[in-house]
């Protein structure tokens, strides 16, 4: 295909995307469909499965034949004993130390306790472990040298038509790093084999590119004149291309170019587009909100958590990743919750489990936020919760020096999806038992709730059985 086809193709699928935003229907599908959203949110170096274990999950596994002391963290898969799926209903979620956010925390404010599961035993030794898994985690293959060999769980559901609809972006990812300096990490998502694709780690960086269409003073129109440079960087490549009439290799690769930057210009003309929804949703950003100027690394999480929200209601994207110190960034200061300025390595080793618990308590708080200010959102006959599934989990298993046999997580919302009822544990066998099911049957699941099931998700060597987890989902 020429490039002038290639070009007059993604122009008229361009045309048609921003007719869809501009739609004040944008959500509808067809008849039985509800959109579908995924956030997922990724704690760096380890989620102690205690953290999340309710009362009564640890008196379930007990009577079980478990034997889990109440002193007993990191890895708690070595300690199950039941052969079977173990179901805890009605587990009182919201007794464990680190989910206490999940039930309303003032007057008037809302619980989705009954909008989450725990999810434990799952395991993914292909991920490897250690500090990170770096790639591993999202894509549930080995990498060479923390290259990726297969593209992350993010980038397979933001291909999906019916989860991209029309939206700009197919994937919002963000996230901290241990310096607020760094702007980008590369080793946490891809989008195939040797493609890793950055979380934005400089929340100033990240507002400009969600929300500078519509930012005060200058600011828009910085953007919009991003339009003119794209319009000169088209012309040039169709220059290109006539001079490289007879040559195919290059002009194979010029085209390709010439395609990225199309995209781009699409995306740049359906953000303009979206003014008057975005003005309605954008939050304050550089120059009003104090997160931006911070030199503390959970103030700039704070403002991703607020781009992310902003960005589901605005329709910029229905698939987003938020990493805090994902990817070997295991040496984050947590300075701004009262851990003084020892960071996470330090805490880890020295066994440091309330610092441990304070950390991930502060950060599903946040999940928790967003969670609920989408339950207060009303959307078709629903909220927009039910349509959106948030999973919370660590991109390296159980502990610091994870041994990837315990991967646990929070699943919440989703109840137009499939996902069942919430408040409950589910806990698989422990590694080497025939119930022992993967990260990547996870990660099958949410392929199958947005309606592309994949079975065999990444390169999972270890699988034990493929397909989606029936003890969590149902078609």
């Amino acid at each position: 295909m020429k490039g002038s086809t290639r070009r007059t193709f993604v122009k008229t699928l361009g045309i048609g995307a921003a007719s869809l935003l501009l739609n004040p229907a944008r959500f509808s599908y067809a008849a039985g469909q509800a959109p579908f959203r995924c956030l997922i949110m990724m704690e760096g170096n380890g989620l102690i499965p205690r953290f999340v274990a309710s009362n009564a999950t640890i008196a379930a596994i007990n009577a079980a034949g478990g034997n889990i002391g109440p002193n007993d963290y990191g890895d708690l898969n070595n300690r199950y004993a039941h052969n079977s799926v173990l179901q805890v209903p009605n587990a009182g979620l919201s007794s464990a130390s680190a989910l206490q956010s999940l039930a309303p925390q003032f007057s008037g404010d809302l619980s989705i306790e009954e909008d989450t599961r725990v999810v434990l035993g799952l395991s993914s030794k292909v991920a490897g472990g250690g500090h990170s898994s770096h790639f591993g985690a999202l894509t549930c293959s080995p990498g060479a040298a923390r290259v990726p060999s297969m593209p992350s769980v993010d980038h397979i559901l933001g291909r999906i038509p019916l989860v991209r609809g029309a939206s700009p972006f197919d994937v919002v990812r963000l996230g901290i790093q241990s310096s607020t300096t760094t702007p980008f990490n590369y080793s946490t998502c891809a989008s195939g084999d040797r493609a890793p694709v950055p979380l934005i780690c400089n929340p100033q960086i990240a507002y400009a590119n969600l929300f500078g269409s519509v930012a005060p003073g200058d600011s828009a129109n910085v953007f919009r004149n991003q339009g003119k440079l794209l319009d000169f960087v088209r012309a040039d490549v169709d220059a290109t291309l006539q001079e490289l009439n007879g040559k195919p290799q290059l002009q194979n690769k010029i085209e390709r170019y010439g395609e990225a930057v199309e995209t781009l210009t699409v995306r740049h003309q359906t953000i303009l587009g979206m003014e008057t929804q975005l003005r309605a949703v954008a939050p304050d950003g550089p120059g009003v909100s104090p997160l931006y100027a911070s030199t503390h690394s959970l103030d700039h999480l704070e403002a991703m958590f607020d781009l992310t929200k902003a960005a589901f209601l605005g329709g910029l994207t229905n698939v987003a990743v938020i990493g805090s110190g994902t990817g070997g960034a295991f040496n984050l200061n947590y300075d701004r919750i009262g851990l003084g300025q020892i960071g996470r390595h330090d805490i880890c080793h020295a066994n440091d489990y309330t610092a441990l618990n304070a950390i991930t308590s502060y950060q599903v708080g946040l999940v928790a936020k967003l969670a609920k200010d989408l339950k207060a959102t009303p959307e078709g006959s629903g909220n927009m919760l039910d349509n959106t599934v948030i999973i919370y989990m660590s991109d390296n298993g159980e502990k610091h020096h994870s041994n990837s046999n315990e991967w646990p997580m929070l699943i919440i919302g989703g109840s137009n999806h499939g996902f069942g009822s919430g408040n409950r544990s589910i806990v698989y066998p422990r590694v080497g038992k025939a119930n022992n099911r993967q990260v990547s049957n996870i990660f099958s699941t949410l392929t199958h709730a947005a309606g592309s099931g994949v079975d065999n998700f990444g390169n999972d060597i270890r699988r034990v059985a493929s397909g989606p987890l029936s003890d969590l989902w149902s078609a």
